[in-house]
């Protein structure tokens, strides 16, 4: 859809917003998006540890939603908030500026994690953004943050799946009220038919997008667990409604997974199973 700025007559797309848990998928995703010609900013965060090959976040959306969460008593990463965050009137002057400053007769938009937690604020002064919602196994984003090793995640490790869990129940709640402006995707649909996944956010995003771009997909950036792995039921049954908020965004989602999480009859079978995977490769005397 094109609009226009305000005070202007110049004609714009409205921006294409990826939000999600951090370790979700959502810096292959914009990687993808770029590449498919979504414009996702011209000042983007670079690499670090657990993304090599950059966030593909445009730096100063994020540092607003930084400085937004740390104003309401938050840590500038997002990890989780217990209330609403609903930004003042300088908030929205300053916001209306990026929207201006950002925005362009062609795709575009921006992804940053953060967003999750500004969704409604967003989808409120800009009436023109669509929203890509990207989820991952909880399992799989709880190894991930391990392995990257946040300091809060060293020294309080149950923070993971709480993290996921606030996300993705923000996330939730913003897809039933504004559904029609959403497009639900696990990321490992993506990576299964990463132009089916294109074609779908160009058939919901009114700004086209190259539908045949090559997918950036690399198996040792982004680690997939198989099914049968212990480790996903471990993760449903130490913490309460994770399970249950996945299933319910897989059975909403455009894309889903597509895959079911193995059921060991009991979690001890799990843990036994993970125990003996995890220690296979070691012997003692």
């Amino acid at each position: 859809m094109l609009v226009k700025t305000p005070g202007s007559e110049t004609e714009r797309a409205g921006p294409l917003v990826v939000v999600g848990m951090h370790r979700s998928g959502t810096s292959f995703v914009a990687s993808f998006l770029q590449r498919a010609g979504v414009h996702v900013g011209d000042e983007l965060v670079g690499p670090s540890i657990g993304n090599e090959l950059g966030h593909f976040e445009n730096a100063r959306i994020m540092a607003f939603h930084e400085r937004l969460l740390e104003r309401n008593g938050f840590a500038r990463e997002g990890w989780m908030t217990d209330r609403a965050i609903e930004p003042d009137d300088a908030a929205c002057d300053e916001a209306l500026a990026l929207l201006a400053q950002e925005a362009r007769p062609t795709p575009w938009g921006w992804k940053d994690p953060r967003s999750t937690f500004f969704v409604e604020f967003w989808a409120r002064i800009e009436p023109a953004a669509t929203f890509l919602v990207l989820y991952r196994e909880p399992a799989e984003v709880v190894a991930s943050l391990y392995r990257r090793g946040d300091a809060v995640m060293q020294s309080h490790p149950e923070t993971a799946a709480r993290a996921w869990f606030c996300h993705n129940a923000h996330l939730l709640r913003f897809i039933r009220k504004h559904g029609e402006r959403c497009i639900v995707a696990n990321v490992a649909g993506v990576v299964a038919d990463p132009h089916g996944f294109l074609r779908c956010v160009s058939a919901r995003y009114d700004a086209r997008v190259t539908t045949d771009a090559a997918a950036p997909y690399e198996p040792s950036m982004l680690r997939m667990q198989e099914r049968d792995d212990p480790r996903l039921t471990l993760v449903r049954h130490f913490a309460p409604g994770v399970g249950e908020l996945y299933a319910e965004i897989e059975r909403i989602a455009d894309i889903p997974s597509g895959l079911e999480v193995g059921t060991p009859s009991d979690v001890s079978a799990a843990y036994f199973a993970y125990m003996r995977d995890a220690t296979a490769s070691n012997t003692d005397s």
